[in-house]
């Protein structure tokens, strides 16, 4: 009889099964029930004379907190992973045209995805994140060089020197020029 047969088989003091635990575990969904978890309960079932119940406690709390946490913690390390991707793919690329959809694609996740990571992470969205990376730009090259507003609203990749303006003025209160005159050559 292999170990998961002798724990399938195995009845408790209740009248329960082996078989219907796992069962009913299963049609749970509260967690998968994995070759390690039925190898631990043939293991327990085969030596449930012997094993010590303390250590036996231990090693079923150790595999269900493992079996819970393991995917959260790998799903929250894929999340942070493809956040990192998708800004720093912002980072090098804000004077170009960019999309949310596009910045999703190179994350590889989905566009609602994109969203929530960014709202959870940043509480910002994709779109607002590219428009302040713009901004913290042109608000540099508009302090320490003396390009043409409409060479920096190319550089920071505003459609032209009236995409810009407005949306230095929606943003923070001042058009380029104003900006310019009040934070010349201050880093």
């Amino acid at each position: 009889m292999t170990t998961s047969a002798a724990v399938r088989s195995y009845t408790t003091p209740g009248g329960t099964t082996g078989h219907d635990v796992f069962q009913y575990l299963d049609s749970k969904k509260f967690f998968p029930i994995t070759r390690q978890i039925e190898c631990l309960s043939g293991y327990a079932a085969i030596r449930k004379t012997y094993l010590d119940q303390e250590v036996a406690s231990t090693a079923w709390a150790t595999l269900l907190i493992s079996e819970i946490i393991e995917p959260i913690a790998c799903s929250h390390s894929r999340n942070i992973i493809a956040l990192n991707i998708a800004t720093s793919f912002i980072n090098a690329n804000f004077s170009d045209r960019l999309t949310v959809e596009l910045i999703a694609k190179k994350s590889g996740v989905s566009v609602r995805k994109l969203h929530a990571l960014f709202s959870e992470n940043l509480e910002i969205t994709p779109h607002a994140y590219i428009i302040k990376k713009r901004l913290e730009r042109a608000m540099l090259l508009l302090r320490a060089s003396d390009k043409s507003l409409q060479e920096i609203a190319y550089l920071t990749g505003h459609a032209d020197q009236s995409a810009f303006t407005r949306c230095m003025q929606k943003n923070l209160g001042l058009t380029p020029a104003q900006y310019r005159r009040r934070n010349r050559h201050t880093s």
